[in-house]
């Protein structure tokens, strides 16, 4: 509608390119998620999204819940009915249309790699980790900048620069 990633890397040509690379979640309308919704376990994607039960395969407590850093009001969690017809709780950390998605799932790193690519390929010059303080979500911390994220943070940013790409 406004243009192509071939009008983006024509405006690289004189300006510098900043964007947002978005790493905590994708939207509920993806390739992806659509995919896994229709597919299930047999999606190449399964694994990929965040489930309450893959964060917290025991259970979680009310005090787990609780400790959870939110920058909403509601909780960190959606129902989402699939397009198989299962009912399954989405980690949602920002809205229900938004689905987390775990970073460390080769799906999801693969996912990043090929943003990185796609915005090396177009002439991005520098990105912003958007909602990057929730990408890692771990039982019994707050899942928000915790040392974990600190780790995920240094990898990609390795990855980026290593495109040449600034973080």
């Amino acid at each position: 509608k406004i243009g192509t990633w071939d009008d983006v890397r024509e405006l690289g040509n004189t300006v510098d390119l900043v964007a947002d690379l978005i790493v905590n979640h994708v939207s509920s309308s993806s390739p992806q998620f659509l995919d896994y919704s229709k597919n299930g376990e047999a999606s190449d994607y399964a694994g990929m999204f965040l489930t309450i039960d893959r964060v917290f395969p025991d259970g979680a407590t009310e005090s787990d819940i609780l400790s959870i850093y939110r920058p909403r009001p509601t909780v960190p969690f959606s129902p989402v009915m699939l397009l198989s017809g299962e009912k399954r709780l989405f980690w949602t950390t920002l809205n229900p249309e938004q689905i987390d998605i775990d970073v460390r799932h080769p799906k999801a790193e693969a996912y990043l790699d090929s943003i990185l690519q796609r915005f090396q390929t177009a002439g991005v010059k520098m990105i912003r980790l958007d909602a990057v303080g929730y990408a890692i979500k771990k039982p019994g911390t707050s899942c928000f900048m915790i040392p974990e994220t600190f780790d995920f943070i240094s990898e990609l940013t390795a990855k980026a620069r290593d495109l040449n790409i600034e973080v």
